[in-house]
């Protein structure tokens, strides 16, 4: 048996796209972590060398980074299972 999907949500205290996100990815029965970067400038500076981006939410799923809320590239990502 496969073992179910899970996605890695890199989070701030004042994100409300991350709160998206998670309520998607609960939707679709995802497992995810979250990892709260608010004070961890050391995760931020390594997600930004990892994607370019120093936003978030960023999305690790399905082998891919997903910047921000994209339903089209969630679905696709979620789809692919």
């Amino acid at each position: 048996a496969r073992s179910p999907m899970t996605a890695t949500i890199y989070t701030t205290n004042t994100c409300t796209f991350c709160k998206t996100v998670e309520a998607f990815l609960k939707s679709r029965n995802v497992a995810y972590e979250k990892v709260d970067v608010t004070n961890d400038n050391a995760k931020r500076s390594e997600l930004q060398k990892l994607t370019s981006y120093s936003t978030v939410p960023i999305t690790y799923i399905n082998g891919q980074y997903i910047v921000g809320w994209n339903p089209s590239k969630f679905m696709k990502a979620v789809s692919a299972l």
